[in-house]
């Protein structure tokens, strides 16, 4: 679809009377089409000098097949002499319920987009002007346009209100957002180095240190189709063990990652202890910037900072490629994103809506009288406790939870038994093959290959308080004190334990049941198990 709209672009009404354009306004709103602007696209982006990823057409496009496959395309052109000089990459949505007759335009949904806006070649108020307008000829006055993250060091976001009152066209509205840290490469890695606080430096050689006592440590990159959909299976398989859970979109990566390596710009990294990886990074290589995508770690070697460790040797590993002047490290104010510098790029959410009185009324309500109320304690009190109410209702409506007297869950492929003591909060289960990397980190093993051995002629108990590790029990069969009657008899050949930070019972509660636990998790309620007095003593580190 084709529009000419003919708008002025100055700042003042003499301006206006002078200088007239025309724009030309086009909207491709078909799936179909959206492969084959891909060349247009790519030549404006390289008009701009833009060369971020998340303003490109495979972001775009994958986005569109995988996050936000509910949603239809709304790629916007502005031509200007037969030229494009500007795209608004949106996608448009309908509301819901009461609210169906919304129209939602914004950019692609992805939590993990650093940054996203609107190419230009020009004057970005006018193209953001002609945009305004195009929509209010689509959609009437029943739609809001948001348009999150978005730099204001690439656009002129800052002049936007005075632009809404000028042209008397949309109601404006901006929000700060938490900006994303950069790290500006110097000559050499051992000069950034040298710029950390000198704890911070004691601190990466005290890590090395003691990682490198398990084993070998070395940088791996991931390329090829075969590899890295290997590497993700792995990736994502971390990222569901974290305290973040199960990655809603691993289809958007998988895509992502093959469309990039084919251009030569991604790069897949993996910390790896004895030829296992323990972390991943997934980055971007565009232009003279390594752009930060996503990240895990395995959350047996939590202790080991592996995570910080990886982006040490992934940020000397930048040196050895030639052209490399800025590392985007992404959204949030880490620990370790802020030891390694302070630089941020600043972003905003930019709310625009048709300038009626319906749009008026409830913008006004939201951003000015809202506020402006919620200093009054007692009705903030009540607004509060109305949206807790209505959360609450919201989850009830949901499914249901397992009741309390469900004493077992399956999670994966792992069978949970649940401590019967109401005041214990531990669950356990029996290890397996999946548990190598915990168990060696937390038997402090040298290699894989013995615990490996030891799981295929012992039984081990894992005893967990939520996510975290709390104890682990080797019990080996004893047949010296096997009951006449055929009642199986296990001993705790070896044990471990480590602090937790529940509250947990009294000495006897919890050995009593620990004990419980274990004979539900092999399944043999009426065997008997042995602790010895050592490990009886050691409980006392709980009280």
């Amino acid at each position: 679809m084709m529009l000419n709209l003919n708008q002025s672009f100055g700042h003042s009404d003499h301006e206006k009377g002078l200088r007239r354009e025309t724009i030309e306004v086009e909207a491709i709103t078909r799936r179909e089409d959206v492969p084959l602007v891909r060349g247009r696209w790519e030549s404006l982006a390289l008009w701009c000098g833009c060369t971020a990823p998340y303003l490109s057409h495979e972001w775009y496009s994958t986005a569109l097949e995988t996050v936000d496959r509910e949603k239809d395309p709304l790629l916007i052109f502005f031509r200007q002499g037969g030229e494009d000089v500007g795209l608004a990459p949106l996608v448009h949505s309908r509301g819901q319920g009461a609210l169906r007759f919304l129209h939602k335009i914004g950019f692609v949904s992805n939590p993990f987009t650093p940054y996203q806006g609107v190419l230009h070649a020009g004057d970005f108020k006018s193209v953001f002007a002609q945009l305004m307008r195009f929509l209010e000829q689509r959609f009437g006055s029943r739609f809001v346009l948001d348009l999150d993250e978005m730099r204001p060091a690439l656009h002129e976001t800052q002049g936007l209100d005075e632009l809404s009152m000028q042209e008397g066209l949309f109601l404006c509205r901006m929000k700060q957002k938490s900006g994303s840290r950069y790290l500006l490469l110097r000559k050499t890695f051992e000069e950034n180095y040298q710029a950390l606080a000198k704890h911070t430096q004691k601190e990466f050689k005290r890590k090395i240190n003691r990682i490198s006592r398990l084993g070998k440590i070395s940088l791996l990159r991931v390329s090829g189709r075969e590899q890295i959909d290997r590497h993700l299976g792995c990736f994502f398989d971390m990222y569901a063990r974290t305290w973040k859970g199960a990655e809603p979109h691993p289809e958007f990566y998988y895509l992502l990652c093959r469309r990039f390596d084919d251009r030569g710009g991604l790069r897949f990294h993996a910390l790896t202890l004895n030829d296992r990886p323990i972390a991943y990074l997934i980055s971007i290589l565009s232009g003279d910037t390594v752009y930060g995508i996503k990240t895990t770690y395995n959350p047996s070697y939590y202790a080991y900072s592996p995570g910080v460790l990886l982006f040490y040797k992934v940020i000397e590993d930048m040196f050895n490629t030639p052209g490399i002047r800025e590392f985007d490290i992404g959204r949030g104010d880490e620990q370790f994103k802020r030891e390694w510098t302070s630089s941020t790029h600043e972003q905003v959410r930019v709310l625009c809506y048709p300038r009626n009185l319906m749009w008026k009324s409830v913008t006004s309500l939201q951003y000015e009288l809202l506020p402006r109320w919620r200093q009054n304690e007692r009705f903030d009190a009540c607004y509060s406790s109305l949206r807790r109410l209505l959360a609450k209702n919201r989850r009830e409506a949901g499914p249901a939870a397992p009741g309390p007297s469900e004493q077992r869950q399956t999670v994966k492929e792992y069978e949970y038994a649940q401590c019967r003591q109401d005041s214990c909060p531990v669950t356990a289960r029996l290890a397996g093959p999946g548990d190598l990397d915990l168990m060696t980190v937390a038997m402090e093993a040298r290699n894989f290959a013995e615990i490996q051995q030891r799981l295929d002629q012992e039984l081990c108990v894992l005893c967990f308080e939520g996510r975290k590790l709390l104890s682990f029990f080797w019990l080996r069969p004893d047949g010296g004190r096997q009951k006449g009657n055929g009642v199986p008899s296990y001993a705790v050949s070896e044990w471990g334990l480590r602090g937790g930070s529940t509250p947990l019972p009294p000495q006897d509660v919890l050995i009593s049941s620990l004990l419980a636990l274990i004979k539900d998790i092999i399944n043999k309620p009426n065997c008997t198990v042995s602790i010895d007095e050592s490990v009886c003593r050691s409980f006392e580190l709980f009280e």
